[in-house]
């Protein structure tokens, strides 16, 4: 398995991981994940690749100097490999390279494997979001990564 930088190449692929893990996945739509590719300055995305096939994938978003993590999904089939914390790691590093000064992110409150996968990577809980996710409605818990 390998880490690289999205191309729009990708996207199909995206697509796909983000029907079979997201019900909010609608809320990305292709133009706007092209429109992020274009946007070096602004956005940061990888996948995670094995055999030639993406299984994964993470992109987020700089603002000053702090990011924002947007979106972070593994293949149901590849689930439970490290491939997820693979990709954090490598956003993490990013963000240090770039002097991000904090990352932040919301997650599903159901959704305990990214809660705990988040936690080890030295997440804090930062708030909650009432009614952040559609289809269900659900809190989103909001958490922050600071640079130390």
């Amino acid at each position: 398995m390998s880490i690289r930088r999205m191309v729009e190449a990708d996207l199909d692929a995206v697509e796909g991981i983000l029907a079979q893990s997201s019900p909010d996945a609608a809320t990305w739509t292709r133009p706007q994940l092209g429109d992020m590719l274009a946007k070096p300055s602004l956005y940061a995305a990888w996948v995670a690749e094995t055999g030639g096939t993406v299984v994964g994938f993470l992109y987020c978003h700089f603002v000053g100097d702090e990011a924002d993590l947007d979106n972070l999904a593994v293949s149901p089939a590849w689930r439970r490999r490290g491939i997820a914390a693979e990709l954090f790691q490598t956003a993490w590093q990013h963000a240090l390279e770039r002097g991000i000064s904090a990352l932040f992110l919301e997650v599903r409150r159901s959704n305990q494997a990214a809660l705990r996968l988040y936690m080890r990577s030295g997440f804090l809980e930062a708030g909650v979001r009432v009614n952040y996710y559609t289809n269900p409605s659900e809190d989103a818990i909001r958490l922050v990564r600071k640079r130390l």
